[in-house]
């Protein structure tokens, strides 16, 4: 990525579910959700505000770099993901969300990824979680830089194998 040129940009995909997340440092593989009894919301919810912690971290380590991390909610799309949610009280705010016209086709929820992706305006911008392709303040527990590194340690001792030695040494 360090060679592809100005203006590279990671785009990471999260979700308004992240501000329902409940991120414990202690806990990143979220078992708590897993066993006795698995919890697909709280999982999915943990997993999207890592998308936003992870778009943080890596803007501090990319920071004298043309290399740019954004994160965006979508909206709420029409796909066969969606239909996952449709339990307990988010069955009704989605159904709530679909009857007002407030869903989106899988072609309009695009739209908020490709424009963070390719416009021109954006070359550049970090730290930024957009909303329907506009900045929003995400949730507290995502802006929180104590979770960031825990998260970040945790992702690279996971990783570290995988990984050539000089790229460990860079993104420590």
């Amino acid at each position: 990525m360090k060679t592809s040129g100005p203006d590279c940009r990671i785009i990471l995909v999260s979700s308004v579910g992240h501000v329902f997340a409940d991120f414990d440092s202690k806990d990143i593989e979220l078992k708590k959700y897993c066993e006795p009894k698995y919890n697909s919301n709280k999982l999915y919810q943990n997993s999207k505000v890592c998308q936003i912690m992870q778009m943080y971290r890596l803007n501090e380590i990319l920071k004298n770099t043309d290399i740019t991390a954004c994160s965006l909610h979508p909206g709420t799309v029409r796909t066969p993901l969606l239909q996952t949610f449709k339990q307990g009280v988010f069955k009704y705010l989605i159904s709530a969300l679909e009857s007002v016209g407030q869903s989106k086709s899988p072609f309009e929820g695009a739209w908020t990824s490709l424009n963070a992706g390719v416009n021109p305006e954006l070359a550049g911008v970090r730290d930024v979680y957009y909303d329907d392709s506009k900045p929003k303040s995400p949730s507290s527990t995502s802006r929180n830089k104590s979770y960031q590194a825990a998260l970040w340690k945790y992702s690279i001792e996971r990783l570290k194998e995988y990984l050539p030695e000089g790229i460990i040494s860079e993104i420590l």
